[in-house]
């Protein structure tokens, strides 16, 4: 009706309702038919009477099986094929579910008729027939092994692109599908043939339906559950803090048991909602009180502009030069009116030494050099990546921390280029893959110095998130995590290429959202999302495996730091201090 009425009014005929209404009354259609096919002639009076005609049993199962079966399929494709048949551009995620699902409503109708065949009441062989659908469809899902056997999964690889028809995965799928098929039409044979009957009562019917949604739920729990214990959470509670605010950690910076929070305060009164940043200071190891009073930071921006935290991840870095020093990039934001935009750049000195509270004993405005939000220390000095307007190749400012209380400007390089990480392919599906790294120019570093340099300076803003440690870089995207190792580096270009891949399964891909950070510590991968924190073993950089994760679909993460005794520190409404995965 939708697209009759769509045609009559001239319109572009796209709707993807056929496909829905196949892919959720599809397999129920063939169950209820493949059950009627052979239930009702197979009663005690009925056989009888087929066994007294000169019927063969072949002939009869073969008429039952091949009308039932196009009765189901003209139903179910017809719909699609008037899609496919009106459309002017031609659906991919249409085409995958012709590709596809009419290979698993076959092995669902034959499923279906061979338990018809075998119970021999309707109602009993039905209720069968939709557990065992349900595992058809759903198991392959929640279970990662059998992925490539799921008709979903198939669906959603193949409708985002790529060859429709290969081997792997859709050649196998097929094969499976039809192996599935024709072994219950055979089994359906034997029962018929032999004169088998499955007694089924009530209790039977429950308890299996019982142990279907026990294993679904269980093998569910397993992907998406949580399996990293929370040795404790802790209340983000300085004693300063503003009655009635809402307070949530964006970065965390540690050194032992000891760090620095950059809180995010936003306050009820203001409409539209305000944030201001604070800077807090805690000891985990403290058996008192752990949170120092927090500092204002005269950074304020407005709660829509969401893309102002990622801004913060690389904005305060931990002095190496002097332990008790953090540096923290402020720039905030500045109004006019309706107008807004980023306020001026001064690096603030914090420190921590000052008896149970920080202190702000320094700063250095960097407002004369250009625009910039991005700071790193490396090599006891500390860079600061800046731009005079939009669209400009970044300066580096080169900061002296010798004397670590006084920071000063020491140089000033200017850059032919923009440098960062150059890559390809879609951030949200498996073809994401890093080419490889332009390097900036800076006298005194050498070639890995300077790739070094380059992605301290920039993953903080890369996306999808990106860690880098000892010639390995991971990327967290849509699709996983896929773990790339560096190959030399010539000039000012350092090439990577991919050896490894985690793929995610379709449920994580539903209800894991993808990651805003990754880290990289130990031969783990810590991939922080906003409910929860998944954890690779990339010790092995050609097979990335999951080996940990935590949901807390109560707290919203913003930053994850490990601990130096192994532990994991998760920042949100709340600290997360969670044990470490166990490894093989």
């Amino acid at each position: 009706m939708e697209i009759l009425y769509k045609l009559r009014k001239g319109y572009t005929v796209w709707t993807e309702t056929p496909e829905g209404i196949v892919l959720s009354l599809g397999g129920l259609l063939a169950i209820i038919v493949g059950v009627g096919a052979t239930c009702r002639d197979l009663a005690p009076r009925l056989q009888s009477f087929w066994q007294s005609r000169p019927v063969g049993l072949s002939r009869w199962l073969a008429v039952k099986y091949v009308v039932g079966l196009g009765i189901v399929l003209l139903v179910c494709l017809i719909p699609i094929w008037l899609q496919l048949r009106l459309a002017r551009s031609v659906n991919l995620f249409t085409l995958s579910v012709l590709a596809c699902h009419t290979f698993t409503i076959v092995l669902v109708y034959s499923v279906a008729f061979f338990l018809g065949c075998l119970v021999r009441r309707a109602a009993q062989a039905a209720i069968l027939s939709v557990a065992v659908g349900l595992f058809i469809y759903f198991l392959p899902i929640l279970a990662p092994p059998l992925g490539w056997v799921g008709v979903i999964n198939l669906i959603d690889r193949l409708s985002r692109g790529g060859p429709l028809i290969s081997w792997d995965p859709y050649g196998r799928f097929v094969m499976m599908m039809c192996a599935g098929s024709l072994s219950a039409l055979a089994g359906a044979r034997v029962a018929v043939g032999r004169d088998w009957r499955l007694q089924v009562d009530k209790k039977v019917v429950f308890v299996t339906l019982g142990a279907v949604f026990l294993l679904l739920g269980c093998v569910t729990a397993f992907q998406v559950g949580t399996n990293l214990t929370c040795v404790e959470s802790i209340e983000v509670n300085p004693p300063n803090r503003s009655a009635g605010a809402s307070r949530s950690v964006s970065r965390i910076v540690t050194s032992g048991s000891r760090g620095v929070l950059v809180l995010n305060n936003q306050l009820p009164r203001y409409i539209p909602a305000d944030v201001h940043l604070a800077l807090c200071g805690f000891d985990l190891s403290a058996p008192g009180r752990r949170f120092s009073s927090e500092i204002g930071l005269n950074v304020d921006y407005e709660y829509w502009g969401v893309g102002r935290c990622r801004e913060l991840e690389g904005a305060l870095v931990w002095s190496e030069v002097r332990p008790s020093r953090v540096y923290f990039l402020s720039t905030g934001e500045k109004r006019e009116g309706n107008a807004v935009w980023r306020g001026d750049p001064v690096l603030k000195t914090i420190a921590t030494d000052t008896g149970s509270d920080l202190a702000v004993i320094h700063e250095l405005d960097l407002s004369s050099y250009g625009d910039g939000s991005q700071i790193c220390e490396y090599k006891g000095r500390i860079f600061f990546t800046c731009a005079e307007s939009l669209g400009e190749a970044p300066r580096i400012v080169v900061i002296d921390v010798s004397r670590p209380d006084e920071p000063r400007v020491a140089e000033v390089v200017e850059s032919p280029g923009r440098f960062g990480v150059r890559s390809k392919g879609d951030t949200h599906e498996a073809d994401y893959e890093v080419n490889g790294v332009v390097l900036p120019r800076v006298e005194g570093l050498s070639g890995p110095e300077r790739l070094e340099l380059a992605l301290r300076l920039t993953l903080p803003w890369a996306y999808p998130p990106l860690a880098f440690s000892d010639g390995l870089l991971v990327a967290a995207d849509g699709g996983g995590l896929s773990t790339f190792r560096l190959l030399g580096i010539e000039d000012d270009f350092a090439e990577f290429e991919r050896v490894g891949r985690y793929r995610r399964t379709l449920l994580e891909k539903a209800l894991m959202r993808q990651g805003h950070r990754v880290v990289l510590n130990g031969g783990l991968a810590f991939a922080l999302d906003q409910h929860g924190l998944t954890v690779y073993d990339v010790r092995r950089p050609e097979y990335p495996r999951r080996v940990g994760h935590y949901a807390c679909w109560e707290d919203s993460f913003g930053d994850v730091a490990p601990l130096s005794d192994g532990r994991i520190l998760l920042g949100g409404s709340k600290l997360h201090v969670l044990a470490p995965p166990k490894l093989d």
